[in-house]
């Protein structure tokens, strides 16, 4: 995935807990440090990565940028060049402001018009320190007339060694074909990813839920814990210098799916003024990782 992460960034929201800091961009939301004592617990923005970031309002990909939702046909900027399809929505991509801000807390918000996507809505991200652990806690509320399909993730990030291991647990992986767009499920029960061995770019589901990342050399684990909407788990390891593992609660082309009828999809419909939340927090420990 080669995002256009750098567009101009925006002001960082700094949160100080002790020795650990977490920076935050405007632009797009994104988590761009998380640090404690140097040591980092997801990989820091730069040309290569743009950070930490919510998925509002879809995961994934569109395909051709295109879907129908009830007697909405809907066109969406590309917003990946060359790729032709949308990808993890536009919040991203935009700039949000501060609601809430102190030493251990800030609360961004932002507000969608309704252009190119046709429905007017508000998204709000919380980010709570308290010592190493990193809470994150996000609401999308419809603003507009009438119904609006939604899918919701977090992006995240996250630095490899060669003896990187990842542990969690699912009973299914999509297969996607050469789009990365699914075609149909399989049982494949799986526990453990070798980020730092293995090439991967998958769809999970039967998910639990919670995942272990531990760094043998740093002497350092990570738990990510991810609440309810999150059915699904990607993971993206591109043989690079970090790897991503990312709660989703959207099959890639949900929409899509959604329109034609698929037993299965993930999309979430959102009623007037109704409101959808989902939480992920991040809980790390030095000396734990061997």
């Amino acid at each position: 995935m080669d995002f256009d992460s750098h567009k101009e960034p925006g002001r960082v929201v700094e949160l100080v807990d002790g020795k650990t800091r977490v920076g935050v961009d405007l632009m797009g939301c994104r988590i761009v440090r998380y640090q404690t004592d140097g040591l980092s617990w997801l990989r820091a923005a730069d040309a290569v990565c743009p950070g930490t970031f919510p998925m509002i309002p879809f995961a994934s990909r569109i395909r051709k940028s295109k879907f129908t939702f009830h007697n909405h046909r809907v066109a969406l900027p590309a917003n990946n060049p060359p790729e032709a399809h949308a990808i993890h929505g536009h919040a991203w991509q935009r700039e949000w402001r501060v609601l809430e801000r102190s030493a251990h807390k800030a609360v961004l918000t932002y507000r969608h018009d309704g252009q190119y996507w046709p429905w007017r809505y508000h998204a709000v991200v919380s980010f709570t320190l308290s010592g190493m652990h990193l809470d994150l806690e996000m609401c999308v509320t419809n603003d507009a007339e009438d119904k609006m399909p939604l899918g919701i993730g977090w992006h995240p990030y996250f630095p490899v060694t060669r003896g990187c291991r990842v542990t969690t647990a699912v009973t299914h992986r999509w297969c996607l074909d050469d789009e990365l767009f699914p075609t149909h499920k399989v049982v494949s029960p799986r526990q453990l990813f070798s980020p730092g061995e293995e090439n991967l770019d998958a769809v999970f589901a039967g998910w639990n839920r919670l995942v272990t990342i531990q760094w043998p050399e740093r002497r350092a684990t990570l738990r990510m814990q991810a609440g309810r909407l999150f059915d699904y788990f990607v993971v993206y390891s591109p043989g690079a210098d970090f790897f991503c593992a990312e709660p989703v609660s959207n099959l890639p082309d949900a929409f899509n799916a959604y329109a034609s009828g698929a037993d299965e999809h993930g999309t979430l419909v959102l009623a007037p003024e109704a409101t959808a939340s989902a939480s992920l927090s991040f809980k790390p420990e030095i000396g734990a990782g061997e």
